[in-house]
């Protein structure tokens, strides 16, 4: 959801499959295939300079290129019963990855084209963005200076 929003416009829900039967992941995934194959997407391989994407609106740059995120994000499976208890089992050998379309990949760090990516094509590239939250470097710098 955080990349999702820093994302902002090019954020691409659409891709995600979503019809089908809900038992069925099956289903989801040959529709998210066909979505992502009917976009006709290029590969693009080769690592760019810093700012070859551009900033979005949120002023992040280069998100959404062709170095796709980790994240920090384990894949879980829920269901529902039809009584609406909701279940879970999480997954942390499968992390959420992000990019031109969110996907899963296995922990296959070295070569994410050797069959680690879980649904979808795979990505160009994968990678690691390094991020400072505002709020700790505050209260780390309040705290060495006594004021908390």
């Amino acid at each position: 959801v955080e990349w999702a929003y820093a994302a902002s416009e090019r954020f691409r829900p659409d891709i995600e499959g979503g019809d089908g039967d809900p038992a069925d992941p099956a289903r989801r995934w040959l529709t998210q295939y066909r979505n992502e194959a009917a976009l006709g997407r290029k590969a693009d391989p080769e690592p760019r300079p810093l700012g070859a994407f551009g900033i979005n609106s949120k002023g992040v740059a280069d998100i959404a290129g062709n170095v796709w995120e980790w994240t920090s994000t384990c894949y879980a499976h829920v269901t529902m019963t039809s009584d609406g208890v909701a279940s879970s089992l999480t997954n942390c050998g499968v992390h959420v990855v992000e990019g031109f379309h969110r996907t899963y990949m296995s922990n296959f760090i070295r070569d994410g084209k050797s069959g680690g990516c879980a649904v979808g094509t795979p990505p160009d590239n994968l990678g690691f963005r390094l991020v400072h939250e505002r709020g700790d470097f505050l209260q780390a710098a309040l705290r060495r200076l006594g004021l908390t």
